[in-house]
């Protein structure tokens, strides 16, 4: 009871500083499982990896045994990028749940890593395949472009952005209180 009273106070005294506490609550149990399904999505891919190694006969359709290794070496590495940036907003999550104002360095910070982690992700899946097309010859390969780390990433970017100018915006109303 006095959680609700708390937050009812909360979101009287700050606008919708309570209501964005309670979808902070709600994206933490969102990330926790998203941070599950990248763990198991990377065992999956260095399972891939074991077995394209180990086993010349093994391939995924319609790829064969070199692109099916080329598959789980670029999947491995988008899936460990992506769950840490998961983790990155998992701790931005949290500490907008927890802080006083969500306009602190330390969230824009993390908005930013978030961006810079899903771009060099994008690009590193690009690079990598290549490479690996270039040094394994695979017969048939399908080319992945992640084009959806890239859209997050800009999306992350913007976000960056707005929060670095209410960062500052909060610094200087408190500078002139």
């Amino acid at each position: 009871m006095s959680a609700t009273i708390g937050e009812a106070m909360d979101s009287k005294e700050h606008g919708g500083l309570g209501r964005l506490r309670r979808i902070c609550r709600i994206g933490a149990v969102i990330g926790i499982f998203l941070m599950a399904l990248a763990l198991l999505s990377l065992a999956a891919y260095l399972v891939e990896i074991a077995l394209s190694i180990t086993d010349p006969g093994f391939h995924v359709d319609p790829m064969d045994n070199r692109g099916s290794l080329i598959s789980g070496i670029t999947g491995a590495v988008e899936m460990g990028t992506c769950f840490y940036a998961l983790l990155l907003g998992y701790r931005l999550v949290k500490a907008l749940r927890d802080e006083r104002s969500p306009f602190l360095e330390n969230n824009v910070r993390m908005m930013r890593d978030i961006s810079i982690t899903l771009t060099i992700s994008f690009v590193a899946t690009l690079v990598l395949q290549a490479l690996l097309i270039a040094v394994l010859s695979p017969f048939t390969y399908i080319i992945d472009v992640p084009l959806h780390f890239l859209a997050v990433a800009g999306i992350s970017y913007v976000m960056y952005l707005i929060f670095e100018y209410g960062t500052v915006l909060q610094t200087e109303s408190d500078d002139f209180l």
